[in-house]
Parts: C-alpha cells; sequence; structure tokens
C-alpha cells in the first residue's frame, strides 16, 4: 500500500507552509466518482488470498448474472463461472490491471473485493471498510462484515439492481492514477469540500477574535483535518506553567465528519476538547461559507471565553483545596456523559485517576489522561474518548461543589448503614 493511501497515514506539525502544501495535494488527488447505473458495477471478490507467484484468486459478479446457485453447474449445463469463461481465477501478470492493483493486494484482500465502475475506462477502486459500510446502507444491505467472502458478495450485488444513481468518493497516489481508494459512497447531489476552507475559518476568527490568530498545532490523516487556532490572549497560567485556550476545527473531505469547532485546552502537549461543538453539515449544495463560518466563529469565541473564565474563577478558588473523592467526581462527570465510551473505558479511566491530589492536579490529570489510554484504540474510539473526558472535565468545573455535597450525603449515608 502506497504511504499516502496508508490507513495509517498521518502528517502533523505547526508549520502553516507545509499544512498548505499538505492540503492542496490531497485536494488534487481527491475526487467524486458518479455511478450513473448502479447494475453496471462490477465486483471482483476474493476467493484465495494472493501468494508471492500470483494476485488474489478473484470471481467476477455482475448483476446479470448472479444467481444462488453461481458455483453449483445444473445438470447437463456448464457451469456460468469458469476459468475457461474468463470469470474466475488470477489477473496475469503482464495485465495492467495486475501493475495498477498489485501495491492494494493486502488492502484488496482486508476488505474482500474491488470494483470497476466503467469497463471503458477502467476506473478501479479499492474499497476502505468506510466505503463497504456507507455501500451496504445505500444498497439496503444490512451488515457485511468486512472479509473473505464471495458469497456476501454475491448478495451485495443481487441489490444493484434497485439501487438509485449514486457517488463515491476517491482518492489517488498521485493525479494521473487510474487507480483509486474508495473512501464514501453518497448522494449523487453530495457537493464536494476542499481541504482549503480552513483558510475560511481562519479569517472568520481574525474577525470575531479581532487578533490574528496563530495555528498552534495540526494533524491530517485521510479520514480527517484537526487545525488548533490559538488565541494569544485566551491563556491562563498556573504555576509559572501556560494552559493554552484555543479553537479545534475538524473536517472531512470524504464526507464522513462535518465541519465542527469547538474549545480545547492544552497542557504538556496533551489536548482536551470542552465545551459546545458547533457544527455546520456538509450536505448543502450551495452554501455561502464566509457568512456561516463568521456565524460559528462568533459562537465558538463566545464558548472559549465563557470556558476560560470558567475555569481561571475555579481553579484559583480551589487551588489549595484537597480533593479526596477524585475517582467518585469523574464517576458523576462520567455519568452525566452517560458513559459515553463505555462502562469498561470508564473504569480504565477511573483505576488511573489518583485517589488523592490537590484539585488543580486532579484538573491537570483529566487533561492528560486521553494520551495516556487512547494511543492504540481506533480513531472512533479516541475521539469518543476525548470528547467525553473533555465533557466530564467540564462538568467537574461546573458542578464540583454539587458532586462533593452529594458524595459527602453519599459516604455518611452508606456509613451509618454499616453501623446498623
Amino acid at each position: 500500500m502506497s504511504q499516502k493511501l496508508n490507513k495509517n497515514y498521518k502528517e502533523s506539525g505547526t508549520e502553516r507552509e507545509k499544512l498548505i502544501q499538505i492540503l492542496e495535494d490531497m485536494d488534487s488527488r481527491t475526487s467524486i466518482i458518479p455511478v450513473r447505473n448502479p447494475e453496471q458495477l462490477i465486483f471482483f471478490a476474493v476467493m484465495e488470498r494472493h501468494s508471492d507467484k500470483n494476485s488474489p484468486r478473484f470471481i467476477r459478479l455482475e448483476a446479470p448474472t448472479v444467481n444462488n446457485a453461481m458455483f453449483l453447474p445444473l445438470k447437463g449445463e456448464e457451469a456460468i463461472y469458469s476459468q475457461k469463461n474468463n470469470n474466475i481465477g488470477c489477473l496475469r501478470k503482464d495485465s495492467a490491471t495486475f501493475r495498477s492493483i498489485q501495491p492494494y493486494f493486502d488492502d484488496i484482500e482486508e476488505v474482500g473485493f474491488y470494483l470497476i465502475v466503467s469497463e471503458e475506462r477502467k476506473l478501479l477502486i479499492t474499497p476502505s471498510k468506510r466505503m463497504l459500510s456507507s455501500l451496504c446502507r445505500w444498497l439496503h444491505a444490512g451488515t457485511i462484515e468486512p472479509e473473505i467472502n464471495p458469497f456476501a458478495y454475491c448478495y451485495l450485488v443481487t441489490s444493484l439492481h434497485k439501487a438509485s444513481p449514486f457517488s463515491i468518493i476517491v482518492r489517488t497516489e498521485d493525479a494521473d492514477s487510474r487507480c483509486y481508494k474508495g473512501y464514501m459512497c453518497v448522494s449523487s447531489d453530495f457537493q464536494y469540500m476542499p481541504q482549503e476552507l480552513v483558510w475560511d475559518m481562519e479569517e472568520a476568527l481574525n474577525i470575531v477574535s479581532k487578533n490574528p490568530v496563530s495555528i498552534h498545532y495540526w494533524c491530517v490523516t485521510n479520514e480527517v483535518t484537526k487545525v488548533y487556532f490559538e488565541f494569544p490572549d485566551n491563556s491562563v497560567e498556573i504555576r509559572n506553567e501556560k494552559i493554552h485556550c484555543g479553537l479545534q476545527y475538524q473536517m472531512s473531505s470524504i464526507g464522513n465528519l462535518s465541519f465542527m469547532v469547538q474549545p480545547y485546552v492544552e497542557y504538556a502537549n496533551s489536548r482536551i476538547l470542552v465545551g459546545k461543538a458547533f457544527r455546520l453539515e456538509n450536505r448543502f449544495s450551495e452554501m455561502n461559507f464566509s457568512e456561516r463560518f463568521l456565524e460559528i466563529g462568533q459562537k465558538a469565541y463566545g464558548e472559549l471565553k465563557r470556558i476560560r473564565k470558567l475555569f481561571q474563577e475555579q481553579v484559583f478558588k480551589r487551588l489549595r483545596q484537597e480533593v479526596r473523592y477524585g475517582k467518585d467526581i469523574l464517576w458523576k462527570a462520567m455519568k452525566e456523559e452517560g458513559f459515553k465510551i463505555g462502562k469498561k473505558r470508564a473504569q480504565q479511566a477511573l483505576d488511573l485517576c489518583p485517589d488523592e491530589s490537590p484539585y488543580i492536579e486532579f484538573l491537570l490529570w483529566i487533561i492528560q489522561s486521553c494520551s495516556m489510554y487512547t494511543e492504540n484504540f481506533s480513531e472512533d474510539i479516541a475521539q469518543k474518548m476525548e470528547l467525553c473526558m473533555g465533557n466530564a472535565w467540564y462538568h467537574t468545573l461546573l458542578d464540583f461543589d454539587k458532586y462533593v455535597e452529594e458524595i459527602k450525603l453519599e459516604k455518611a449515608k452508606l456509613k451509618k448503614e454499616n453501623l446498623k
């Protein structure tokens, strides 16, 4: 698999010029392929994995010929699928298709098939797991697990005849390639949202803050782009160390995430989202982005100022106060979030929480907690953990006094019951 299309592809840094180059390159390699007649899609389902000598063994599945007995020849009749009919077997090594998809054999086998959208132009698409999920939803085919299972993809092909036209968001290794990585199936009127819209958001934040914002950090993957905007006058200093406060901008050009702006705080290279998130769904055929970004920027900046004020008031008010109920407070804060990360992962967070520590240390631990144990999680789970812990942090600041009083009453009641 090429580096730029690898599922683990990631670029990060602080340099603005490098970010500009990466986003321009990503826009140039991203396109939308229309599927005007879904019945003409050709599936090549994997039957056996590739070897050093051969490609994977494929079976060619097309809507007009697929039937439930595709592998079983009728008595006295020739099988529909056979090597003789050139619709089952390995690719020839001297073929253009073999050379095009050879770097993607592992990815194709992980999902279980690749597609040809147009026989004439040979538009080859190697699907991601996310594309498979969206394709199943689009075809109303339930859920198909990504794996080597030609029978499952036979079933999927039988759903093509009733499908409406749609489009596939794809990306290539370079602008001249005819082999694409598929990321998402979307409606035919989907409007592509270029990565360069981040600069529209930057301009909007410059206007609402009345001061130039700076890019504190950025991170780009094939799934999502995150840019952390810092406001020079919105940091908090505690014990001669700065806690940065800013706004995180998130967007995806592959259709799986709305534009989102949300306050964040950073301490010791750990960032966590807090407070309200402001979203803009990327499903509009026509939109004045400058006006909408300005509107979202104003709301997000107002939320950032409120978070900073709350942080300052609470932290300095209780800087010397001991927290005896750190785990209990965190547990209550997580319950406010309805265990969005699951009870097991919530318990992992509790196990790492310091039992008794000064209030400020407790808060800083929550800020740093995301980076402690989300490294091995998928991006979706890590994001849920980040949001849950950020909101736990927020509830801790907002409802600290209420939580402490409730915990005291609960412990007193428990102690009284144990004495009986």
